[in-house]
């Protein structure tokens, strides 16, 4: 058990800010991990007297020695660090998230011209995986939000580049062009309206977004919400508007 000197050391450097904490033992391995909305007063219920524990959380008190801790801007971001951290170290004391139904992968297929969808498991297919984020269904908002401004393919339509520069479409699943090409979701590859090249740099956008860098997409929505603001279509720059709060929300929570 941690000694009383070094415990309070500890209690009293604690931030009152969102994070997660980490317990160690006597041989510096990751025994627990913890989230808060406020680390100072959860850390310090572990120490209150008279407190009761549970079996398992009092011989964790037990072998314990040190408490570490991580600072996030919001319990969102929390929340997510912990489940990345205890799937990383699998700590001892920690229950095993075996319920991931809260929290989801965002998949970009590897392929002449990548797929993004939603995800609820990785697997080892070569395609790069963004995660995991957050309660599903926001990020299932977010998702319909980057279509309106990334016009990406989610289908199931399989399209291969051959060597005279015209796509080649398989595994027809669905007619196309789909009617996200009609209503500007999608720049349809499959009837080779764009290059690889130009498919490319709308991937790279999204993942771009979806790391939190975002900042010429605010500079597009800001000059456009602008534009319609002079011509004086308010009711236009109203809903791009109201986009960029949604664009400024969505990036905030991606911080980790």
């Amino acid at each position: 058990m941690i000694e009383q000197k070094e415990l309070k050391k500890i209690l009293d450097k604690l931030p009152k800010s969102p994070g997660i904490y980490k317990m160690y033992d006597k041989d510096e391995k990751v025994i627990y991990i913890g989230k808060a909305k406020d680390l100072s007063k959860r850390v310090k219920q572990y120490f209150k007297k008279g407190y009761e524990h549970s079996y398992r959380t009092k011989k964790l008190m037990e072998k314990m020695v040190e408490v570490k801790w991580l600072v996030t801007d919001t319990e969102l971001e929390a929340g997510i660090l912990e489940l990345n951290s205890i799937k990383e170290y699998k700590p001892k004391y920690n229950i095993i998230m075996k319920d991931d139904k809260n929290f989801v992968y965002i998949k970009i297929t590897k392929e002449d011209f990548p797929r993004i969808q939603i995800v609820r498991k990785v697997k080892k297919d070569g395609a790069t995986y963004l995660g995991p984020k957050s309660a599903a269904h926001k990020i299932k908002d977010t998702f319909k939000l980057i279509k309106k401004i990334f016009p990406f393919r989610h289908c199931s339509l399989d399209i291969v580049m051959q060597d005279n520069n015209k796509v080649k479409v398989t595994n027809r699943t669905i007619k196309f062009p789909c009617l996200d090409y009609y209503i500007k979701r999608c720049i349809a590859p499959c009837i080779d309206k764009c290059s690889t090249g130009e498919y490319a740099k709308i991937v790279e956008g999204v993942e771009r977004f979806l790391e939190g860098k975002g900042d010429h997409i605010m500079k597009i929505l800001n000059e456009q919400m602008m534009y319609y603001a002079k011509l004086k279509q308010f009711e236009k720059a109203g809903k791009i508007r109201d986009k960029l709060e949604k664009v400024k929300d969505i990036l905030e929570k991606q911080k980790v």
